[in-house]
């Protein structure tokens, strides 16, 4: 079959025009051996066990225009883990699993703690240098915020992350972002914990 001439170069003949798009189907799907990305799928198994925090629904990501974040909420408190938007949510993911895998005081973690994902993190952050295995970018640039809520009251605090920090890029230290109002979620953040709005107002 002669191809046609087009303005741009030549039409394959049907055959092969019907093969390339399934050829190009398989190679991205991993039927011709393509491997599969390794950084997403950590980053979807650290969120599934991150979703799984007990008790259930207790976690839950957010964003807006300056922060992304997961916040924590067991109780009458919560902790969450903010990033700036310019950190990616992966990123943000492998922070908050090394946090509540390493450094979150609260109770409710231990039985957590011994499921299959945490213990490969919490192995993971054994090893020398493991920011860089697990795709955080040193120095760390996060916040862990803990709130509290009252009868009226909400109180908020900026909780100490150099252990996490230390443990996920050894010799680092946590990088500052953001004004340092941002302990108090800052007057740009509306995150809405337990069906409190925490936008600095309380």
């Amino acid at each position: 079959m002669k191809p046609k001439m087009l303005r741009h170069g030549y039409e394959p003949p049907a055959p092969i025009a019907w093969v390339l798009p399934f050829a190009w189907a398989a190679m991205t799907s991993g039927v011709m051996g393509a491997e599969p990305n390794a950084m997403e799928t950590r980053a979807q198994s650290a969120s599934t066990a991150l979703m799984a925090l007990p008790p259930a629904g207790s976690a839950e990501f957010g964003q807006d225009s300056r922060y992304r974040w997961l916040s924590y909420c067991p109780d009458n408190t919560c902790e969450v883990v903010r990033v700036g938007t310019n950190v990616p949510k992966d990123e943000l993911v492998f922070i908050a699993i090394a946090y509540f895998t390493v450094d979150s005081d609260y109770i409710y973690l231990k039985e957590w703690r011994t499921a299959p994902v945490p213990m490969k993190w919490a192995r993971r952050l054994s090893r020398e240098n493991p920011g860089q295995s697990m795709g955080i970018s040193c120095p760390v640039k996060a916040h862990v915020l803990f709130v509290r809520f009252d009868e009226h009251h909400v109180s908020r605090k900026r909780l100490d992350l150099r252990r996490v920090t230390e443990a996920i890029c050894p010799g680092s230290e946590a990088s500052s972002f953001g004004p340092h109002e941002d302990d108090r979620f800052g007057r740009h953040t509306a995150l809405h914990l337990r069906g409190v709005a925490c936008d600095g107002s309380g």
